[in-house]
């Protein structure tokens, strides 16, 4: 199609002018967004995850999961979702060694480590992408 076309020539000119963070932000599929967003728990700053996920920063949570139990986290934030029901934050979980989904409504604390995880969340985005793959999932809802 033309119009992609001229969409992509465009987004990559864009990209062009950019200083190197600033195009590595605009290419990035950090932030996704299904559907609208019911508010967020008042103990997370949103703009705090964002900038997280955008300059790689670990974050320290205090997480609550279904059965109400309470995890200390050191948590690598990648993406940052909105569907209808809730925000989720993925992330690499230090505790648990992997990718976790954690809704932002069970997070009790969050706070910036001062610890980076430079050039590395483009490869867990791509991990996490993959384990949708493997699982027969057709999208980050599914």
């Amino acid at each position: 199609m033309p119009e992609e076309t001229a969409m992509n020539r465009i987004a990559h000119k864009i990209a062009a002018a950019l200083p190197a963070p600033l195009r590595q932000a605009l290419s990035s599929r950090a932030l996704h967004a299904w559907g609208s967003a019911i508010p967020t728990a008042d103990a997370v700053d949103l703009g705090l995850v964002r900038r997280a996920i955008r300059d790689e920063e670990k974050l320290a949570i205090d997480y609550r999961d279904e059965q109400a139990r309470v995890t200390e986290r050191i948590i690598r934030p990648i993406a940052l979702i909105y569907y209808s029901e809730a925000a989720v934050v993925v992330g690499w979980c230090e505790l648990r060694d992997g990718i976790r989904n954690f809704r932002i409504d069970r997070v009790l604390t969050c706070a910036p480590t001062a610890t980076g995880f430079g050039g590395e969340g483009e490869a867990l985005r791509r991990l996490w992408i993959a384990g949708w793959k493997s699982n027969g999932a057709t999208g980050i809802g599914s």
